[in-house]
């Protein structure tokens, strides 16, 4: 799964706050539509910081599975656009868009986007 459309689903701080815990893990999601949706600045949060964290935690890893990939051609595009090893194993991606206008997140949830776009130069908000 490397986008997904929650715009419009009544997303609250509690569906934001769980969406980031899955953000965290590395699900390898790439695009997230957020729009229109009842998402507060404690949702916003979570999601920023979980997005920051992802990045963080890959950047390192895909520099290394980088590095193998020209070495020994290890890393190879599958058929969904996906990065896997020789082995099948998925490579992890972050988060490149991020569509939440029209939700409900106040000054606070302003100033975690604008962390996310200070802490993130890849991002698409």
């Amino acid at each position: 799964l490397h986008t997904l459309y929650l715009s419009g689903n009544s997303l609250g701080e509690e569906g934001a706050i769980s969406l980031a815990e899955v953000i965290r893990r590395g699900c390898g999601l790439r695009r997230l539509h957020l729009t229109s949706n009842k998402i507060g600045p404690d949702g916003v949060k979570a999601l920023t910081d979980a997005i920051i964290e992802d990045e963080c935690s890959n950047s390192g890893l895909y520099d290394i599975m980088q590095e193998k990939k020209e070495s020994d051609q290890r890393i190879k595009p599958n058929k969904n656009g996906t990065k896997e090893d020789k082995k099948g194993a998925l490579v992890k991606g972050t988060v490149e868009e991020l569509f939440i206008g029209g939700s409900r997140m106040g000054p606070a949830g302003c100033v975690a986007v604008a962390s996310l776009c200070a802490r993130t130069s890849s991002i698409k908000i």
